[in-house]
């Protein structure tokens, strides 16, 4: 009994210390690998010290510190030809840098300052950015998409910290905008971009959404008609099973119900009634003319729904149905797509394409605006048959 509790003495000591040192750098010495046998007592030792850590946003900061060092374990490993430890020490990072801007929040909402909890994010996620290209090079390829996603988490954890710093005008040196290594190839970093701004958009629309009230009456306040919404179920969803099964009985295709939690999933939604939410205020706003957007669309005189650029290019798209992947509302409404691709450094138009929604017997064309705004089409075989560009 007594050695058990020199031994729990001995890690909350530790846990201590390792605490201090991770303070005192942006990215500090990784200490324990996970490829340690011992590796074990870190662990404990640090839920030790998260759990004896008061108050919303001293545990912010502690889990700041923390996913910094999960992220040195990450770079050790490697280094030592060790990339098999690295995914489940990529996942705590998430978690752990996650943690810090949610309890961030939630002390924000309580009336506390997190202008040094923010800060502190908001420069270490632009360190990680950096390690994490750099541990990209290294690794096989079967653990690069755990990478990808730790990129990501990163860097929407980036733009969070900016936009609360923003608010409580108190930026100051921290990077207004980060961006993913060119050592990182291009289509990888487009596409984890594109994910964090379609995340992002995701969060802010369900933000503004009451989830306590019925599902009917959030159908109603998005701009839902009532013949439309009346279809909504009153109980809240408790498993993705439920929405599944909600689909198929409300005569959706079964091949698009069965892939739903897939899709609520790809855009970090992890809740069943959440899913439901952002899959039915999509479908709303396509119905009422108005969109949900996945991209943060900036005005142009050339682009009247806006634009997005990646590199030197500036990417165009008008829809006149608003097709969105979210949506099966689209397929009845027959759409003229216009898409244009532009050189930023000159103001040369390198393409420009019109597309019209088609049928082939009873299969469907449907032309829409893809991730990267650009083209982009999907086939669909239309319950009732096809006609005019568009489901009967």
């Amino acid at each position: 009994m007594k050695a058990i509790s020199l031994l729990i003495i001995s890690v909350f000591l530790f846990s201590l210390g390792t605490g201090v040192l991770a303070q005192e750098t942006e990215l500090p010495s990784p200490g324990l690998l996970p490829d340690s046998p011992f590796y074990f007592l870190e662990t404990i030792a640090e839920w030790i010290g998260t759990f004896f850590t008061f108050g919303d946003l001293k545990k912010a900061e502690r889990y700041a510190t923390l996913a910094a060092e999960r992220l040195a374990e990450v770079q050790a490993v490697v280094e030592k030809g060790k990339p098999e430890f690295a995914e489940k020490t990529l996942a705590r990072y998430e978690n752990q840098l996650n943690n810090s801007i949610a309890l961030a929040k939630k002390a924000q909402v309580k009336g506390q300052s997190t202008e040094k909890v923010m800060a502190k994010i908001g420069k270490t996620t632009s360190v990680h950015l950096e390690v994490l290209a750099e541990v990209y090079e290294k690794v096989p390829e079967q653990a690069k998409p755990a990478i990808e996603n730790a990129m990501k988490v990163s860097l929407k954890g980036h733009e969070k910290a900016v936009e609360a710093l923003k608010a409580q005008d108190a930026l100051g040196n921290v990077p207004e905008t980060v961006s993913l290594s060119t050592e990182v190839p291009q289509e990888v970093r487009e596409r984890v971009q594109t994910r964090v701004q379609q995340e992002l958009e995701i969060e802010k629309a369900l933000e503004g959404i009451d989830t306590s009230k019925s599902l009917r009456n959030i159908c109603l306040e998005q701009g839902g008609t009532p013949e439309m919404c009346e279809q909504f179920p009153l109980e809240k969803f408790k498993t993705f099973k439920q929405i599944e099964t909600f689909c198929i009985e409300s005569g959706g295709p079964s091949e698009i119900c069965v892939s739903l939690e897939d899709r609520c999933r790809e855009f970090g939604v992890t809740t069943a009634n959440e899913c439901f939410i952002m899959l039915s205020v999509s479908t709303v706003k396509a119905s009422s003319g108005t969109e949900l957007k996945t991209l943060p669309l900036k005005e142009d005189p050339d682009c009247p729904r806006g634009y997005v650029t990646y590199g030197q290019t500036k990417y165009c798209c008008e829809d006149s149905d608003r097709s969105s992947s979210l949506s099966e509302y689209h397929y009845y409404t027959k759409g003229t797509l216009e898409c244009k691709v532009i050189n930023t450094t000159d103001g040369t138009l390198i393409s420009h394409e019109i597309n019209t929604d088609s049928c082939d017997e009873d299969r469907l064309t449907e032309w829409m605006c893809g991730n990267r705004n650009q083209a982009s089409s999907e086939e669909y075989d239309c319950p009732h048959g096809c006609e005019d560009g568009a489901c009967i």
